[in-house]
Formats: structure tokens, sequence, C-alpha cells
């Protein structure tokens, strides 16, 4: 797939990765280069606001983690080897030293990258990827089973996938986040498979099962370890179903920020909620230049 953005050829590939195949859109764009990476259960689409507004001073490459968006899902999910697909992109495009921005799971990855790929980026940026575990807490107790129950089918015909695209709309709408239906950012999350039917990317199965994963993921010792400059972004505004849920995330964002000031890692934080790309793009435009340099 091919498109035009601004005068740049936006162009569309996929590279393999061990016996998966890792899809990327590189925006074009002038200046240094910046790879952009989506969080749990999103895809590259999700960048596809701010990109525009940043061409004309960075190189923009976004990625879809495996098991997510056009990307394939490996047989067993392993955080090493998503870490290894976003760094086998930078590594087959020949990007020299970029900037790595990653959105909540995206961000956990990019920060990893920066301690076990010393000199390969030159920042790292975490937007809002807080839900790691930290030792001065009991590990958050997963909420993944009742999604798994509530929507445990991951393919279907051309009814389902509407059926589906309105769950999602309306589960946006019910956080703040206002999403086009017939939009790709909601629409590349369901693939046509070679069976004809339509396929969540990712399936519930594997998102609950990242999501276990980050549940128990320390990542202080990794921004502890990073070689290179990292920034950590903090939504102003977040969400939650409840008063008792609202005040456990508050006190878990401050022992995270408490944290990372010890780590070393630069803070900022953005009036939004958890998708500050999405949401306020300008914004997020502004505030780039601070977080990756120029």
């Amino acid at each position: 797939m091919a498109a035009i953005l601004r005068g740049d050829l936006v162009a569309d590939g996929s590279m393999p990765y061990g016996d998966s195949w890792v899809a990327y859109r590189d925006f074009g764009g002038r200046g240094p280069a910046v790879m952009l990476v989506h969080g749990l259960g999103g895809n590259l689409a999700h960048w596809g606001r701010v990109a525009p507004l940043l061409q004309d001073r960075y190189r923009l490459v976004a990625v879809d983690l495996p098991s997510h968006g056009a990307s394939t899902a490996p047989p067993v999910y392993s955080f090493d080897h998503d870490l290894g697909a976003v760094d086998e992109v930078r590594q087959r495009l020949s990007l020299d030293r970029p900037a790595l921005v990653g959105h909540s799971y995206g961000g956990m990855l990019a920060v990893s990258l920066g301690a076990i790929r010393p000199g390969a980026y030159r920042v790292v940026v975490n937007v809002d990827g807080l839900g790691f575990a930290l030792d001065t807490e009991r590990e958050p107790e997963s909420q993944q089973e009742e999604l798994s129950a509530e929507a445990s089918v991951n393919d279907g015909d051309a009814e389902w996938l509407e059926t589906e695209v309105s769950r999602e709309v309306e589960e946006a709408a019910a956080i703040g986040l206002r999403l086009d239906r017939d939009g790709e950012m909601v629409r590349r999350a369901f693939q046509l498979g070679d069976d004809g039917r339509w396929h969540s990317s990712p399936t519930i199965d594997r998102f609950v099962e990242i999501g276990h994963f980050l549940d128990a993921l320390r990542l202080i010792p990794a921004y502890t370890a990073s070689s290179c400059r990292t920034v950590t972004v903090i939504a102003e505004h977040r969400y939650a179903p409840n008063e008792e849920a609202a005040a456990s995330s508050r006190r878990h964002t401050d022992q995270v920020r408490a944290a990372l000031v010890v780590a070393g890692s630069e803070l900022d934080s953005v009036p939004s909620g958890h998708y500050p790309h999405v949401e306020v793009p300008e914004v997020t435009a502004e505030r780039f230049r601070g977080w990756v340099g120029s």
C-alpha cells in the first residue's frame, strides 16, 4: 500500500523476522529518524494523526508489533521477540541511531531496547507506559480474565466484523476517545485471512497473555541500565471507572514518578488521557521536539 501525505510518499512494507512478518509504515519526512511504536491492542495507524504534523522535521517510521495490525503472530508470545522485531526494522531500514518513541506497552519496549542495544538509539521515549510493577507495591491484579470472558471470539464473517468495530468504538468513547469506525485506526485491528474470515489482531488470548506479562514486569532496572537518554511522558487525565480505582491509579503513578526520578529519566506530562498522540495530536507535536531533540 502507498499513499500521499504532504507531498511525501508514505510506503507500507513488511519484513521477515524469525518465522513471522513485521509490518511497518515509512511516513517519509525530513530530518533525523524517529521510530514510532504503538501500545497493547493498537497498531501503527494510531500515529496517523500526529505524523503529518512532524514530517517537516523528522523521518518517521511506525511499526505494527508482532500479533498486532498487519504483522503476523508468533505461536508463543515473547517480550524478547517483540524487542527483536522492533530492532529488526531499525536495522533493515538502516536507520542511524533513531529516536524510539513508544506508547504504553510500546514505551516499555522502547526503554528495554535502550538498555540492551547500547548506542543503537539516541533517545527512547515512553509515552504513558506506567503499568509495570514496582518493588514498593503488590503486583497489580490483572483484569484481563474479565475481558477474555466478555469477548472470546477472535474471528468471523463481515457481520461479526461490523459488530466488533462498533464495540471497539463504544469502548473507546467510554474513556473519552473518539474514533472513526471507518478509520484505519479501528479497521487495522481486524485482518482478512486466507480462509475468507476476519480475524482480531491481536487475538483476545494474545492480548491477555501480554497483559499478564506486563503485570509482573519490572522496568526500572532497564531505565537504570540504559546508555541513552530516556524520557517518560505522563498523561495528566487518567481514566478510572470509579473513585477507588482512580485513587489506586494515582498512588501507582506517584510511585512510578518517584522511581523514575531516582532512575534518572527525564519527565514530562501532557494534558490528555492515555492516548495523547490520538487525543491531542497538536500538543503532542509541540512537545515532540523536547522529547527527541532536533
